[in-house]
């Protein structure tokens, strides 16, 4: 994917982490999965607490998650890394996925001029490159830049907010667009030239979600977003009630049992060919539920 490291962000082993570790063997592409510092309580607690009473706070279950991506992303900065794909330990791709990436990143540079002595497969002229995610609002009249991808998923099958337009959208099509208010941080990239900017921005709490502070930050161009519309990336959800660590910690629900949810094959939004189905039982996912 010619990132310098992709890193996961997972606490613990579980079928999230065997499941994306069999779509990366199938796919061939290598992961790190670094180990998580246990936040206590407190900081937690402090860090949901940041700001005036009347700003948007984090529940405990996502400030849980915030502070771990927070912690993932400092651990790029220490170790120097020129770039790094983040990506959550429930993350699915399609098969094709090294294809898509050569795609997109001409895509990229020419979206972002990046001059042809540049040798960087993405250029540096982005403070997060959003891949994963399940859509949001979004700017018809902003500049883009499309491409042809025969591996995009049929419009009349991609579920979420984003539906409409992606059904808009020319077939085989992808768009490259700055940020408009995405949500979900399945795939991200960050550099080290402009990573203290996204730092700066999502450390200071004050909203209900990394995401969403990453969605404002884009919206305000406080950072630079760039992303891709149908997303490269989604979640993969072992059954249909299927509740998550992130949701169950703030008080959402309840997740099921490990083995259950790791012996039934599940679904993977919005992405053609899942690596995870593939991987695990040789055949694609079911389609989501509604789009047959």
């Amino acid at each position: 994917m010619a990132f310098e490291k992709i890193l996961v962000l997972s606490h613990h082993r579980s079928w999230r982490t065997r499941g994306l570790e069999a779509a990366a063997r199938l796919t061939d592409i290598e992961l790190q999965i670094p180990p998580q510092p246990n936040n206590p309580k407190s900081l937690i607690s402090a860090f949901q607490g940041i700001g005036p009473d009347d700003v948007n706070h984090p529940p405990t279950g996502s400030a849980t998650a915030w502070l771990a991506h927070l912690d993932l992303i400092k651990f790029a900065v220490a170790s120097d890394f020129e770039t790094a794909l983040i990506i959550e330990d429930d993350v699915d791709w399609d098969i094709s996925v090294k294809e898509q990436m050569k795609l997109l990143s001409r895509a990229i540079r020419d979206f972002t001029g990046t001059p042809a002595s540049d040798p960087r497969p993405y250029g540096l002229d982005w403070d997060i490159l959003w891949f994963g995610h399940c859509g949001g609002p979004y700017d018809r009249n902003s500049p883009r830049h499309e491409y042809w991808d025969p591996s995009v998923r049929d419009g009349e099958l991609y579920t979420g907010w984003m539906k409409d337009y992606v059904t808009s959208m020319p077939e085989k099509t992808r768009y490259v667009q700055h940020g408009a208010g995405l949500v979900c941080s399945f795939a991200y990239a960050i550099n080290r030239k402009t990573v203290t900017n996204v730092l700066d921005w999502s450390g200071q709490g004050q909203d209900e979600g990394f995401d969403i502070r990453l969605r404002t930050g884009c919206m305000n161009k406080k950072i630079n977003c760039v992303s891709v519309y149908p997303e490269l990336m989604h979640h993969y959800e072992p059954t249909a009630n299927y509740i998550s660590e992130v949701r169950q910690g703030d008080g959402k629900g309840q997740a099921g049992a490990e083995d259950a949810l790791e012996s039934e094959m599940g679904i993977t939004a919005n992405i053609r060919d899942s690596a995870r189905c593939a991987a695990l039982w040789g055949r694609p996912c079911p389609a989501p539920p509604g789009t047959t």
